[in-house]
């Protein structure tokens, strides 16, 4: 939701992001095509976040020694 040269000014700082330009949108988050794409990465936000917090989960055996009473 900035000008493309800002965008890509940023995208060569941070490679790791993801860079889309969204062709024929408005400079407006309630443009659809860009509400398409917000909606989109917060989708694969949350989905990553919740895969991360999965693997740092203990597993059954740590737990159970959390657990068991010393």
């Amino acid at each position: 939701m900035c000008p493309p040269s800002t965008a890509y000014a940023l995208h060569r700082a941070w490679p790791e992001m993801e860079l889309r330009l969204v062709a024929n949108a408005g400079h407006s988050m309630y443009d659809p095509a860009i509400t398409h794409e917000l909606v989109a990465a917060t989708d694969a936000l949350r989905l990553t976040s919740a895969a991360r917090a999965a693997e740092l989960q203990p597993g059954p055996r740590l737990a159970a020694q959390r657990q068991a009473p010393r």
